[in-house]
This record gives C-alpha cells, structure tokens and sequence, in this order.
C-alpha cells in the first residue's frame, strides 16, 4: 500500500542520514543518501512492494528538483534496483521479485534498462576473487571465523557466499559502494529480527567506511520503515557498540 511511504516518513528518514550537504544542493549529493533505497529494500522484506513507487516518486521528484540529468535520474533508478536485487540473497527472491516488479512499473520507459550491467562473460575465478576481497573487508578480523562457520556447516554454501553472494551480487560496485553494501544487509537483517546478523553488519558498516553516525542512522531508518510496516521485532534489535 503506497499510503505506508508517506510524505511524511519519508522526510523523516531523509533527514536522519548525515550528509556533507543539508538541504543537498545537487542531485549527486542527493543519491549519497542510502535513506531511499534502504526504505524500499525494508518494505520488501516485509512484503510491501505496493510502497516501493511511492519512495521512489518521491526521491525522482526531489532529484529532478534538483535539476537531475536523465543519467541521474536513470542511476538513481538503477540504485533502487540493484539494492532489490541484492536482499533477496537475505530476505527471499519471491520478495526481491515483488519489489522488482513494483520498481518496474513505477519506472518511465527511458530510464528502465535493456542490458545487463554486470559483465556476463567474466569467469568464477573472477568473482571468487572479488567476493573474498569484499568478503575479508567487510568482516575484517573475524573474517577467517567467519568463513570456517559457514564453511563447517554446509561447504556449498560457503563457496555459494564467497562466490555468487558477495562476489556476483555484493562486490559489484558500479552502482552501490561497498558502504551501501552493507546498508543493505544491516536493514535486511534488522527486517528479518537476526540479531547476530545485525551485529555483523553494524561492524561490517564501520569497517567500509560508514562513520559511527551514519551508521546508526541506518540503523533508525530501518526501524522507522519497519515500524510504518507494522513490525513487531521478537528480539531487542542490537546497536552499534554493545
């Protein structure tokens, strides 16, 4: 239901990232706010695509205010996207899809895409390599813990980790930094009330080069999109530094 993104969560959620610019002056500062594509990964996960127009009228009228560029226009769009496609490694495809769907119809036809972005003829070697890295960057000293959990419980997985999530999806950066990377799994988990996930993630943000504010505002943007969503979280949803 588009009435959940309303005007007014929304300029909640807007304000509580901390930028180098506030109000941002141009469309580019504007698009490093994750406030927009953090909202409509959270609606996802809660299985509210019919929300995910509405965050992104919102965020193309506020750019165009700004006298975005349609490659602006088009990257914002492409940011949503690639952020949908992104969670449902976390929060489940038939909801990544959903979201896809409604980001789809919401899209003008010059700024919906006909070809992959992503390079479909580079080897596994390739993304192997570029998932460990991303995958050492983001979990920093308990990387190699990590991996071995992961590995110890199902091989196949942890080379599905490695390789296809955080090599293919997540290390993929032409769109999303490594930073915004994380922003999506730190909101993914808080959706899906992991609190062991989410202490990860709140590291993994600091560790890609979110400050301690910034961080945290995710983390409230989070909470204040699963609160519009009617969330009810079971465990205490953890905070950076405990």
């Amino acid at each position: 239901m588009a009435h959940l993104a309303t005007p007014e969560l929304l300029d909640r959620i807007k304000s509580l990232y901390p930028t180098s610019s506030s109000p941002p002056a141009t469309a580019q500062e504007y698009l490093q706010n994750p406030y927009f594509f953090a909202a409509a990964v959270v609606f996802s996960a809660f299985n509210y695509p019919e929300a995910i127009p509405a965050v992104f009228q919102s965020a193309l009228n506020d750019i165009k205010g700004l006298r975005a560029s349609e490659d602006e226009q088009r990257h914002l769009v492409r940011k949503i996207r690639d952020a949908l496609f992104k969670c449902g490694i976390l929060i489940g495809y038939p909801k990544a899809i959903n979201g896809l769907v409604a980001l789809y119809g919401a899209t003008p036809e010059n700024l919906r895409d006909k070809e992959m972005i992503r390079d479909k003829t580079l080897p596994t070697e390739h993304w192997t390599a570029s998932g460990q890295k991303y995958f050492n960057e983001t979990y920093g000293e308990t990387a190699e813990q990590t991996q071995k959990l992961l590995e110890s419980i199902y091989p196949d997985f942890g080379f599905f980790c490695i390789t296809h999530a955080y090599g293919y999806a997540y290390s993929f950066s032409d769109l999303i930094s490594g930073l915004e990377n994380s922003y999506i799994m730190l909101v993914s988990n808080i959706a899906m009330d992991v609190p062991r996930q989410i202490e990860w993630h709140l590291k993994g943000s600091v560790r890609n080069g979110g400050s301690p504010e910034q961080v945290k505002a995710v983390r409230e943007i989070a909470v204040e999109v699963g609160k519009a969503a009617g969330a009810v979280w079971r465990n205490e949803i953890p905070q950076l530094g405990q």
